[in-house]
C-alpha cells in the first residue's frame, strides 16, 4: 500500500515541484516508515513507479518515442537504456530521502548519567 501512496505523491510533486518533489516525499515517507517499521527500497519502488506513470502519460501524448530516440542518439545509448536511467534516478532519490528520513525520526538515546557522572 505504500508504494501506491508513494507513487502517486510523487509523481503529483514531481508534476508540481520538479524532481525535488521526490526528496520531499521520499524524506516524508521516510519518517513515516520509520515509525510503521518499513524499508526504504518499499519508497524507492514507489518514486520509481511514479516516474513511470508520468512517462506513461507522456507517452500517450505521441511525442515519447520521438524525444526518447533524439536524446539517446544525442548521448549515444540506447533508448531502452535512457529509460531505465529515467527510472533509477528518482528510484535512488527515493530511497536517500527515504534513509535520511529514518535517520531523522530516529529517537536520540539519553546519555548515561553514570558516564557523565565520572568524568
Amino acid at each position: 500500500m505504500i508504494v501506491l501512496i508513494v507513487a502517486l505523491a510523487s509523481a503529483g510533486a514531481t508534476w508540481i515541484l520538479g524532481w525535488w518533489g521526490v526528496a520531499v516525499v521520499a524524506v516524508l515517507a521516510g519518517v513515516v516508515q520509520r515509525a510503521n517499521g518499513g524499508t526504504p527500497w518499499r519508497v524507492a519502488l514507489g518514486c520509481a513507479a511514479g516516474w513511470a506513470m508520468l512517462l506513461a502519460l507522456d507517452a500517450v501524448g505521441g511525442r515519447f518515442g520521438r524525444l526518447t530516440s533524439v536524446v539517446a542518439g544525442v548521448v549515444a545509448i540506447p533508448a531502452v537504456a535512457l529509460l531505465i536511467a529515467a527510472l533509477l534516478f528518482p528510484a535512488l532519490i527515493g530511497w536517500s530521502g527515504a534513509t535520511v528520513g529514518a535517520l531523522l525520526s530516529q529517537r536520540r538515546a539519553a546519555p548515561d548519567r553514570s558516564v557523565v557522572e565520572r568524568a
